[in-house]
């Protein structure tokens, strides 16, 4: 079995723990395009994760704690791939003197790891670390991750003893309590009373009474080296794994069906090897790692060049399975090796431009559209797809062209309707977006998210009844300390608005700073309304829940609906009667396309508003 292989099975995701997710191909500023895992906390932790995610996507990068990158844009949680040996067995210590070894060197990578987020995080809020799960990956390296210490029973039954009652806050101490649990994950240790210092050593982190435990993490690192573990330094010190980074990121391009991004990613191992062995300190001439490098190259290389093309029949068949079961990357991956040669180019294009839509990338998803409009001006779905792309790519100007050619082809669409109004919506033109919601509210099956984004409006203008095309009065209800305001709102000025309300005499003002939230939100500066929402919910609890409504509403119309549910089910699990929480719930659950969900929470959104009499229905 050649490395190469060996690495993919034991790495192979279909083995992957029920945390993560599925992978897709994330992007960033600094390093391009990469690999990331979906994670997933666990059910009813959606408000606590929220709160943990925040930290951790803050900490700096540490070797040994998975990087969390999923917080620009991404409607999933995301970390970078990680190569994890998934078919790892527990350690055998009793008898097994480099069974004991291994342990302990895990143990000082733990305590490096503890030392780092008390270096970080505050012990005010050290506590939400308290709960990490760990993985060990092909090199057999510690990686860590972090689930919620409260809203999971088991994870809870986890914390330290003293910690329970003073969570969030812990100190080094909770933190041995935590390396000594998560070391007795890793070891098969049926009898922990074997005279084996790796197996006291646990045994004194794991004591109830913290003053039985180690003073101090130091102390602790100490007692994993004198029994066998593998002195590091800590964090800043250690040189980076620039090899086995590029592996890494092969590894995972692999497991994602990308050969070619493989082997950009291989030849940078092997680059970087090659400039190791140069350094004044290394051996000269290449060793048994670079041979192994090599082979792997040029494996890689050979399965890229042995990608097989498809019939367009075979690979729409499967692609629309994929699609079905929403994994997006993988029916693109189809489509992009089908055999030109009598394939359905119009029904190819769409299904590409279809697939790059759901997965954010909404410039290839217009180029395609508009092929297929070149060819056919009428498609209805090439129509749809190029006008949302448009408007999530904030090309408002031809996303609005666009959707009147689709209503010029589809004029009782209610989803050509409900697209003008978000288009319209976002370049600020409220009483015909307004118009087109309430067009699109009795024609299809969007009937109820038409209504609800009507709603929206009408509370940002308060009791707007405007016939379209008509400028009647209206009134906004303000505190007469932003009476200022009502003109600048009626003029439907957001950015005049934004601006008077960003004077330092608002800061602390929580009404004006959630108005201010509210207009950023609108004006699509989804990043800036987040900060602000943050900011609220410290100026107490009085206007708690308006904020967190706010930020889930902005997180939904940022994409990034998984967060966006997580806030909006801890909110429905507070207070049952916010109608607000609940057709949040709804719309989330729709964009992530979990319909029978959806329509379930609708219906008791639709209940609970038609019993307040705060709905109203306009039958056609």
């Amino acid at each position: 079995m050649t490395q190469l292989v060996d690495w993919l099975e034991r790495a192979d995701w279909s083995r992957r723990s029920a945390e993560f997710g599925g992978l897709r191909e994330g992007r960033d500023r600094a390093q391009g395009a990469f690999v990331a895992m979906e994670f997933a906390p666990p059910s009813g932790s959606g408000v606590v994760f929220e709160r943990l995610w925040q930290l951790w996507i803050g900490l700096p990068k540490h070797p040994n704690v998975l990087e969390a990158v999923g917080d620009n844009g991404d409607s999933q949680r995301l970390l970078r791939y990680a190569a994890i040996d998934w078919e790892h067995p527990p350690t055998v210590v009793g008898g097994d003197p480099q069974g004991a070894a291994r342990l302990a060197s895990w143990g000082v990578d733990l305590v490096r790891t503890c030392e780092f987020l008390s270096s970080i995080v505050h012990r005010d809020v050290l506590g939400w670390f308290a709960c990490p799960i760990v993985r060990i990956d092909l090199e057999g390296e510690v990686r860590v991750a972090f689930v919620p210490a409260k809203g999971d029973a088991a994870m809870t039954a986890r914390l330290p003893p003293e910690a329970v009652d003073q969570w969030p806050r812990c100190d080094d101490r909770g933190l041995i309590y935590v390396v000594g649990q998560l070391l007795r994950d890793l070891a098969a240790l049926e009898d922990r009373t074997l005279p084996i210092p790796v197996c006291q050593t646990i045994d004194r982190c794991l004591a109830e009474d913290p003053a039985n435990r180690f003073a101090t993490l130091k102390e602790l690192l100490e007692a994993f080296v004198a029994a066998g573990g593998r002195r590091k330094p800590p964090h800043g010190t250690r040189p980076p794994r620039r090899v086995w980074s590029c592996v890494e990121a092969g590894l995972g391009y692999l497991a994602l069906g990308k050969p070619k991004n493989a082997v950009t990613w291989f030849e940078q191992a092997v680059e970087q090897e090659r400039i190791a062995r140069t350094t004044p300190t290394a051996k000269q001439g290449p060793n048994a790692q670079t041979l192994v490098l090599r082979a792997c190259r040029d494996e890689v290389i050979k399965r890229a060049e042995d990608v097989d093309m498809l019939a367009w029949k075979d690979a729409e068949a499967r692609g629309l399975q994929f699609e079905q079961q929403r994994r997006f990357y993988e029916a693109l991956e189809l489509y992009r090796r089908v055999r030109l040669e009598g394939a359905d180019m119009v029904r190819l294009e769409v299904a590409i431009a279809r697939c790059s839509f759901q997965l954010g990338d909404f410039d290839v998803a217009t180029d395609y559209a508009q092929r297929v409009l070149q060819q056919d001006p009428r498609h209805q779905e090439a129509l749809e797809l190029r006008a949302n792309a448009l408007l999530r790519a904030r090309r408002y100007g031809e996303a609005l062209e666009t959707a009147k050619k689709w209503l010029a082809v589809a004029p009782d669409d209610g989803l050509a309707h409900l697209a003008r109004g978000k288009i319209l919506l976002a370049l600020g033109r409220v009483v015909e977006a307004r118009d087109s919601f309430e067009r699109a509210s009795t024609r299809g099956p969007q009937i109820l998210e038409a209504m609800l984004l009507r709603r929206e409006v009408d509370r940002s203008i308060k009791d707007v009844r405007t016939a379209a095309g008509t400028a009647n009065a209206s009134s906004i209800d303000l505190p007469e300390h932003l009476a200022e305001l009502r003109d600048v709102l009626l003029d439907g000025s957001t950015s005049d608005a934004i601006e008077m309300l960003r004077r330092p005499g608002f800061a602390n003002d929580a009404v004006a700073q959630l108005l201010l939230a509210s207009l950023l939100s609108f004006e699509r500066l989804h990043a800036d309304a987040l900060a602000i929402y943050d900011r609220v919910l410290t100026l107490g609890d009085e206007h708690r829940h308006s904020a967190m409504l706010g930020k889930a509403d902005t997180l939904l119309g940022s994409g990034r609906a998984e967060e966006s549910l997580s806030l909006f089910e801890g909110l429905s699990a507070e207070r049952n009667d916010l109608i607000e929480a609940i057709d949040g719930r709804a719309r989330a659950l729709k964009l992530l396309g979990r319909i029978a969900e959806a329509d379930e929470a609708f219906k008791q959104y639709v209940a609970m508003a038609g019993h307040r009499s705060e709905l109203r229905v306009r039958s056609r």
